[in-house]
């Protein structure tokens, strides 16, 4: 039977219910200073941190972290932690913050709390050990973390902070250092009675700090002030990459923690737009400090603690450049990340344009109207897919009565899922440490009656088949072994029997989160799962809803194939090393409408790669099929789904076939400046950095099957391969883009932009509009109160490179906007549409005026009667 800790002393009822009583409804359990803690969990490697962290204890007595920051605390919850013998914390934030004054000297921790009293008035306070003392204050939700840093008395940095959102203390328990209780010297108040300060008073507590208390530093925030331009904090993944690379992590470059923090910062604000990847390389950079006792990072804590990471930023790339050129002696080398690849970019780009702008070369502009003939969707372009895959597909497609781009997306999602793990790709030339398999998840969008279910199954078919297969081995395997251990009818019948049969899977349907991760276990290769409908899927994982908690962390792990576990009370403890589930499902566009906010907000949404609906009528035509077609792709699917967990070395990328793929990347970042693109779609585009070498992994591994019957382990991935990949990619990104306007919708500047645009058309010998021109095109956008709005729409027309601002400016900013001269020759079919509408408004306008001045006419030859006078 597993001990149970006791509680606290003085614990004679339950904490978590008195302060839940209290109003404290945000509660976190605390694991208590001499708790054992599992060697699987990040908190075994710092275990300075138990009686601060907060953590859970499993059903083997053993204490383990979770995430906290995700879990909304319940009532049942409360109980249980207490029976844990959990020490109790209470999160900060949504206007609720602590005052934590860190000194260790009494005479300045007197002169905080009355500069603390003064401001607040009368405080509660909480003390751990004195003289460091914590006080309570409400204030407003938009409230976040700050400091003041200050030398204590013995030469060593001090300071006073205030817990916001992201933080929590403890409240309950003992103290890991003076082994004594934590106490309320004028007793816990209820919340609602604490008293409360407004922003403006919580910053001028913060600014008399700064003249109380010795070598006081400026105020610390969360981030920066709105005074610092976020984008020039930005830098490309490469750059930040290799700088964080070759940045190297120790006690003497950063002593303290906010030294260490600042790197995630800069990180964090360097890519705003890859924040997954992002956060893996500060989490990999944390990982390489060591203490001087063999201590190590906690990678919850390292996440934890990126969360916190809230913009505006004061510091980004550049400050990370500069700082790892400093302290590599010059080894990385800033002045060539800024200038030299730009350079090439501009000159590859003008090498393709041609024209000028006055100041260089102009770029080809951008589509920014977003309305092209749906029928684009329907069909991949020729030559983009592998023969096994072209060849079914269009047969397939044929006789179920779909679009070709269903059939091929279905075919390629399935192939993937029939790879898994078995494969991964080595994404970069030079760079091991990034690699990438081949699941990823594909989404049919459709109304009912379209065939996406009909295709998907037909896609899904020999993988099935494989799957039943391999299910009637294992269950007679089983069968045999369960007879051996009963027939032995001793302690050591298990082991007798031999070892127990592992259930050899490739799919899994409706289950839950800890039965999928245990088939994982046993197929470290991956997992595929369909469903007609995706919100039965994401329900059943319990990633449907925004606070999903634990399962929807788990389920954006399987995107990435990392290891996964749970532990929870009454399921057990369920861990896999490695977790790699593919999906291909269907939904409808009215369904998937109320699934997508929620989706969004973690990066979930845009791991999808939606395949939408061309709106075309079909019917099936009932002929045989094409039995060469099926049975090759039925062979491949089957073969590259038996062959064995690859234990060689990755998938190389030939140079012919990175300068292929480096063309799709350039398409990529444009596509990032479409005028009035959402969040949404620039996450989407940033995990494209993911789904691209899984694409070109498919590719590679079905072409080796065409010609060798299987994949040789050395061969690289060709010019011609990745040619065909990033064709494909490109189809699918068009798809995406269809989706992310359908969903997200642009911006009001973004329509202005494009009736802008429409204007430039008509006119094409103008070479420079001035703001009396885009007033004519738009009315509605004259006067000093419409500048903001037609400054933005004439940026989003810089950022798609239609046009470019004249250095000459005045107070209502620029006096004018050169045009670029390719939107003629890239939009004519446009632009002569757009002649023609306009003439055509015009005669009508013509036409309406004189029928109205012949009314009028008409009318005053007509006598009436006095009263309707």
């Amino acid at each position: 039977m597993n001990k149970i800790t006791p509680p606290p002393p003085g614990a004679t009822i339950n904490p978590f219910r008195r302060l839940w009583d209290l109003g404290y409804r945000r509660l976190v359990p605390i694991v208590p200073p001499d708790a054992d803690v599992s060697p699987k969990s990040t908190l075994f490697k710092r275990l300075d941190s138990r009686g601060k962290a907060v953590g859970i204890r499993g059903r083997d007595g053993l204490w383990r972290g979770f995430d906290w920051l995700k879990h909304e605390t319940a009532e049942e919850d409360l109980d249980l932690w207490f029976e844990m013998g959990a020490g109790v914390g209470i999160r900060t934030g949504d206007g609720f913050v602590g005052v934590d004054a860190d000194t260790y000297d009494a005479a300045v921790a007197e002169q905080v709390r009355a500069c603390a009293e003064k401001h607040f008035g009368t405080l509660h306070s909480r003390i751990g050990r004195q003289p460091k003392c914590l006080y309570l204050v409400r204030t407003e939700p938009s409230v976040s973390y700050m400091r003041v840093e200050f030398e204590g008395s013995d030469g060593k940095n001090e300071r006073v902070e205030l817990l916001a959102e992201g933080r929590q203390f403890v409240a309950h328990g003992v103290h890991p250092n003076t082994r004594l209780p934590y106490t309320w010297p004028e007793g816990i108040p209820s919340l609602d009675t604490v008293p409360y300060a407004g922003p403006a008073v919580i910053e001028a507590f913060f600014a008399e700090l700064r003249t109380i208390l010795p070598a006081a530093s400026p105020v610390i925030r969360e981030g920066a002030g709105a005074t610092v331009n976020q984008a020039a904090l930005r830098g490309r993944l490469g750059d930040v990459r290799a700088a964080v690379e070759a940045l190297p992590n120790t006690d003497e470059l950063f002593p303290t923690r906010d030294a260490f923090r600042d790197v995630g910062y800069s990180i964090k604000a360097a890519l705003p737009d890859d924040q997954e990847e992002a956060l893996e390389l500060y989490q990999r950079w944390a990982a390489g400090w060591v203490g001087p006792k063999g201590e190590a990072n906690d990678p919850a804590y390292v996440e934890a603690e990126w969360r916190r990471f809230k913009p505006p930023y004061k510091i980004g790339a550049p400050w990370l450049f500069e700082l790892t050129e400093r302290v590599t002696g010059g080894r990385f080398d800033r002045a060539k990340v800024w200038f030299d690849e730009v350079d090439d970019e501009i000159g590859d780009e003008a090498a393709r344009s041609g024209g000028s702008n006055g100041m260089g070369t102009w770029p080809e502009p951008l589509d920014i109207f977003g309305d092209a003939d749906p029928a684009e969707l329907t069909n991949p372009p020729s030559g983009s897919l592998p023969t096994i895959i072209e060849r079914w597909a269009r047969s397939e497609a044929r006789r179920k009565g779909t679009s070709m781009a269903f059939a091929a997306a279905a075919g390629v999602a399935a192939a993937a899922g029939a790879i898994g793990a078995s494969l991964r790709i080595q994404v970069r030339a030079r760079d091991g440490g990034w690699m990438e398999p081949a699941s990823f998840w594909t989404v049919l969008v459709a109304d009912p009656g379209s065939a996406k279910s009909a295709i998907v199954r037909a896609a899904l078919a020999p993988l099935r088949e494989l799957d039943a297969e391999w299910r009637r081995v294992y269950q007679a395997a089983h069968a045999a072994w369960t007879l051996r251990a009963k027939v032995k009818r001793s302690k050591e019948a298990v082991t007798e029997a031999g070892p127990e049969p592992k259930p050899r899977r490739i799919f899994v349907d409706d289950t839950t989160m800890e039965a999928q991760i245990r088939l994982h276990r046993d197929n470290p290769r991956g997992l595929m799962r369909s469903t007609d409908e995706l919100s039965g899927m994401l329900d059943t994982l319990g990633a449907y809803k925004r606070n999903g908690g634990g399962d929807r962390s788990h389920m954006l792990r399987l995107f990435d194939g990392d290891e996964i576990g749970t532990d929870r009370v009454g399921a057990g403890a369920a861990f896999a090393s490695s977790a790699l589930m593919g999906v291909l499902a269907g939904t409808q566009p009215e369904k998937l409408r109320q699934l997508v906010r929620d989706l969004e907000a973690d990066g979930m949404l845009q791991r999808f790669v939606f395949i939408l609906d061309d709106g075309c009528d079909r019917e099936g035509v009932d002929e045989e099929e094409d039995h060469d077609a099926l049975g090759e792709y039925r062979a491949a699917l089957r073969g590259l789904a038996i062959a064995g967990v690859r234990s060689t070395g990755p998938v190389r990328i030939s140079s012919g076939a990175h300068e292929e793929l480096a063309a799709f990347w350039h398409d990529v970042r444009r596509l990032q400046h479409l005028p009035g693109a959402s969040g949404a779609w620039k996450g989407h585009l940033s995990k494209w950095g993911k789904l691209l070498p899984r694409i070109v992994l498919t590719f590679h591994a079905l072409e080796q099957w065409s010609v060798f019957g299987g994949v040789l382990p050395d061969t690289e991935v060709d010019r011609d391969t990745a040619n065909r990949a990033a064709a494909f990619a490109r189809f699918l990104l068009k798809h995406s883009l269809f989706f992310y306007e359908e969903y997200f919708g642009g911006s009001q500047a973004a329509s202005e932009a494009v009736a802008i645009a429409g204007y430039l058309l008509t006119r094409p010998g103008l070479t420079e509009v001035k703001r009396r021109d885009i007033y004519h095109a738009r009315p509605n956008l004259k006067g000093e109160a419409n500048r903001r709005a037609l400054l933005a729409a004439m940026a989003e027309l810089e950022q798609a490179d239609w046009c470019a601002a004249s250095d000459q400016r005045d107070v209502q900013g620029p006096k004018f906007w050169r045009v670029n001269p390719l939107i003629h020759v890239r939009f004519a079919a446009r632009g002569e549409r757009e002649r023609r509408e306009r003439g055509r408004r015009r005669e009508l306008i013509i036409e309406a005026g004189a029928a109205r001045r012949a009314l009028v006419a008409s009318c005053e030859n007509v006598s009436l009667p006095r009263d309707i006078r």
